[in-house]
Formats: C-alpha cells, structure tokens, sequence
C-alpha cells in the first residue's frame, strides 16, 4: 500500500494502527481522531483515506468531509466521536 513506511506493512493487518500519512493528513485537516474511531472504520474506507489526496485546500476540505461522513454512522460511540481543530490557530500555537 503506497504512503506506509515499511514498519506499517509488517504484521496480517497493516491498517490496524492509525499510520503516519493519516496522522500528517489528520493534522493538515484540523483533524482529532481518537483510536477507538479508527477501529470502528472497516478496512476498505482506511486504505480510501490512506490512498486520499490531502495537500491543497480542497483537497483538505474534502478529507474532512469524507471522514465526517464515514464516522457520522458510529455517532452514538461518545469515545470514537472525532474532534474538529481550527488549523490556523493550532499553527500558531507551535
């Protein structure tokens, strides 16, 4: 699977942890999600959101979205609810 180090491809089930391409395109988004919401997406939409662009400003919106409405079916687990970050302040912060 492209974007995964090799370390992420060890093991029968390499999407079982979040990887760092969706941690990097978590962060570019303003994105917070929280383990027990990436167990509940089934592997098919975690290799999606691997595979999924998230660079440019559109592209970003459209990843939010996209993992806005995989986990809008998981809404009533309050632990793997995401949490939705303003970027501009977060990259202030650092």
């Amino acid at each position: 699977m492209q974007g995964l180090f090799n370390y992420e491809l060890d093991g029968r089930y390499p999407l079982r942890r979040i990887p760092m391409i969706m941690r990097f395109n978590l962060d570019a988004c303003g994105i917070k999600l929280p383990f027990e919401a990436w167990v509940l997406l089934t592997r098919e939409q975690r290799e999606s959101l691997v595979a999924m662009p998230c660079t440019t400003d559109t592209e970003k919106q459209m990843y939010r979205t996209q993992i806005q409405n995989m986990m809008a079916e998981h809404a009533d687990k309050p632990d793997a609810a995401i949490e939705l970050v303003d970027v501009e302040k977060k990259s202030r912060m650092a």
